[in-house]
């Protein structure tokens, strides 16, 4: 895939920033907490751990202001999963990738032990489908660097189901942030923090 430039932020002024849990979404089976990071008591970005063997930090960091569009297109993708597992079950289709036309927003990326990676770029939408015949869509997006020979990082979220998408959907929808905001509208921010680079809140 294409080389992507990637930015390690200054690690001075660093801050702690309260975080609230959003909900739980699934991909491959298996459940993963989604996490606001707030500042000055509104949200700054939607955390989502991604599937990783590395360890260390693994997410993808959505703003505020990508989110309806991320939603849009996980609606898209969730649509298209659909129909293109029915043709290849129809058509009884053998080993099979495509890349599916579902255009995602740039989302960053943040990975990393102790001091964290971050990069920002779109992800790509695949379907798979194996010799046994498993269907799954890969939410994919390959990061390296021509200047740092240690960056080569894949960032992937398989979903097999429809459900699948919908926790994700569920989770993300205006109407559970806005539940969750009112909930936590008395959080004691001095509690469970994270710290992190303060220039991510610039």
């Amino acid at each position: 895939m294409k080389k992507l430039l990637v930015i390690l932020f200054a690690l001075l002024p660093i801050m702690a920033s309260a975080v609230i849990t959003l909900g739980d979404v699934t991909t491959s089976g298996k459940q993963y907490t989604v996490e606001v990071l707030m500042k000055k008591n509104k949200p700054y970005y939607y955390c989502i751990p991604c599937p990783s063997n590395e360890g260390g930090t693994h997410e993808i960091w959505l703003k505020p202001d990508k989110v309806a569009k991320f939603r849009t297109a996980l609606f898209e993708a969730k649509a298209k999963f659909k129909e293109w597992k029915q043709v290849a079950q129809d058509n009884n289709v053998g080993e099979f990738e495509k890349e599916m036309p579902v255009k995602f927003p740039n989302v960053k990326y943040a990975w990393g032990h102790g001091d964290l990676f971050f990069c920002d770029a779109p992800f790509k939408l695949i379907f798979c489908r194996s010799k046994e015949g498993v269907n799954f869509a890969a939410l994919v997006t390959h990061v390296t660097s021509d200047t740092n020979r240690f960056v080569d990082e894949k960032f992937m979220f398989s979903f097999y189901s429809e459900r699948e998408f919908d926790s994700w959907l569920e989770v993300l929808s205006s109407k559970n942030i806005e539940k969750v905001m009112l909930e936590n509208a008395d959080y004691d921010t001095s509690t469970d923090k994270r710290t992190v680079d303060d220039n991510l809140f610039h």
